[in-house]
């Protein structure tokens, strides 16, 4: 189901137009789609097929709300841009630790482990500042005003300067 999901995300997304700054997302969305089920496949409920999985699903939320907010003007595209934007940190995250635990599922050792929480919690942070303010809107090449907040506090724009 998964794997459906992220084929009609991309479809859809797909349907918009040719993007090319946008392009790799949907790429890696089939990518990691396809090989999240090529591994629960040969090995149901593994860790990560799971994770393989869920990268690729992010990245196809990604590719489909950047490519409805890139051309869209209404409501319902600012809302589906936004989509397209706050889940970045995310999909980053997903796919370093996707790439960290191939091939077995787990980290190349237990050294690795307060790495791992710290990528979380700055993943948190990130995802909680972008998903609220406008911070990334700029890198990301949509003209679409935030939905929730049209500018961000200074504080803010400054904490999201430092992080990223």
């Amino acid at each position: 189901m998964t794997v459906s999901a992220v084929v009609v995300l991309v479809v859809v997304g797909q349907a918009r137009g040719l993007w090319l700054a946008n392009l790799h997302n949907g790429l890696l969305a089939i990518a990691f789609g396809a090989v999240g089920a090529y591994v629960s496949f040969e090995r149901p409920r593994h860790r990560l097929g799971r994770l393989f999985l869920a990268s690729g699903l992010v990245e196809a939320v990604l590719f489909c709300g950047r490519q409805v907010g890139h051309v869209s003007t209404s409501a319902d595209g600012r809302w589906l841009g936004w989509l397209g934007v706050w889940p970045v940190v995310i999909a980053l995250a997903l796919v370093t630790l996707a790439v960290l635990c191939f091939p077995d599922g787990r980290l190349p050792s237990a050294r690795w482990r307060p790495v791992v929480a710290g990528v979380l919690v700055v993943t948190a942070v990130c995802a909680t500042m972008s998903a609220l303010w406008p911070v990334e809107y700029a890198s990301t090449g949509l003209t679409l005003r935030h939905p929730i907040n049209a500018t961000a506090p200074g504080a803010i724009d400054t904490t999201w300067s430092a992080i990223a």
